[in-house]
């Protein structure tokens, strides 16, 4: 037996027998790589927000206001703010071309004007907390 055998651990092939250093330095990147997946997780679940699409003749208040989305008859995406303290209700649908379509009132008045018009499948509204 040589001295340098003594002194020096031998090292074993493959991956179950993996030297200490490489353990140790994968035990980081396996808790850096899980600390970033719990924290995008957590970001991804607090800033979604629920889409809030009522039915005909109901209504939805809007304590802090909030935003409108949908695509209209010409299917182009709109999109308008809805302003706090308001109370938004849909008040007609009607089939064209064989889309069914929405219109709403805010506070009584027709919003966010009379000839506004979204697809029933596609419009959300979203609240500001």
């Amino acid at each position: 037996m040589s001295v340098a055998s003594i002194i020096q651990p031998r090292q074993t092939p493959g991956l179950l027998f993996m030297t200490r250093k490489w353990r140790i330095s994968m035990r980081g990147v396996a808790l850096a790589f899980m600390t970033l997946v719990g924290v995008s997780m957590t970001a991804a679940s607090v800033s979604a927000q629920t889409c809030l699409r009522p039915k005909w003749t109901e209504c939805v208040s809007f304590p802090n206001g909030g935003r409108h989305t949908g695509v209209n008859s010409d299917d182009k995406g709109v999109e308008a703010q809805v302003p706090p303290a308001s109370d938004i209700c849909v008040i007609n649908e009607w089939e064209i071309r064989a889309e069914t379509y929405a219109q709403f009132h805010r506070n009584g008045v027709p919003w966010p004007d009379r000839d506004w018009e979204v697809r029933v499948e596609t419009f959300c509204f979203y609240k500001n907390d």
